[in-house]
């Protein structure tokens, strides 16, 4: 798969990390990716439906991977000062992506009963009120749409 190869790379080049467990998790729903720096030797789990939701996003998905990629460095593991210098440093937001958001498909959406308020998600949405009019909140799953 070419985003192991990208993974890889950018670990090495980032992290100095050479020997580093790529999975890909259908399980994750509130997160685009893990990283489990403690581990030996050190993982990295993605999301397997956002990946697949973005797969022709290069920008996120590159971003995506600096951004766990800086967490293998040691010290750098928590979204301090330090992580945000770094993430500065590779021209990545530490929270998002450099790219407008109506170009990053989402995995969930949610538009209200009531006042019929759309919202995108990228995660599973914990929440089940629209936060405008306390309509109940339908949720769709739209991992499904974009399979091969």
């Amino acid at each position: 798969m070419e985003i192991e190869r990208l993974v890889r790379e950018r670990a090495f080049t980032i992290a100095n990390v050479k020997d580093l467990i790529i999975k890909f998790s259908n399980q994750m729903n509130r997160s685009y990716a893990l990283c489990y720096w403690q581990e030996t030797p050190q993982e990295i789990h993605f999301n397997k439906k956002f990946i697949d939701l973005n797969k022709n996003n290069y920008v996120v998905l590159n971003e995506l991977i600096v951004h766990e990629c800086i967490h293998l460095i040691p010290g750098y593991n928590r979204h301090n000062k330090k992580f945000f210098d770094m993430c500065k440093k590779f021209n990545i937001d530490a929270y998002g992506f450099s790219v407008d958001y109506n170009y990053v498909n989402p995995i969930f959406t949610s538009s209200c009963t009531k006042c019929h308020n759309y919202k995108k998600y990228y995660a599973k949405p914990k929440k089940t009120k629209c936060h405008l009019c306390n309509g109940t909140l339908k949720i769709v799953n739209h991992s499904d749409e974009y399979d091969d």
